[in-house]
């Protein structure tokens, strides 16, 4: 029993330095695309769009620019 829970606990810490790694692997990587958006508004709307969580379903990013599907229209309440 006791060596189960220190497994436990091995794999707990592996997986809080795993969960350190990834969001310092984020801001990096987050870092690089906004000195990026400085020259290139689609990026900087999108960036903006995902922090502000009003991203549709799915974008593409390609090197002309942005793709994503056009907002769907306003439903109407009865």
């Amino acid at each position: 029993m006791a060596q189960k829970e220190a497994q436990i606990r091995l794999l707990e810490g592996r997986l809080r330095q795993t969960d350190v790694t990834g969001a310092s692997q984020n801001h990096a990587i987050l870092d690089a695309l906004r000195e990026k958006a400085e020259s290139h508004p689609e990026l900087q709307a999108l960036i903006h769009n995902v922090q502000q969580g009003g991203t549709r379903d799915w974008c593409i990013l390609r090197m002309d620019g942005v793709r994503c599907p056009p907002a769907p229209a306003p439903r109407k309440v009865p």
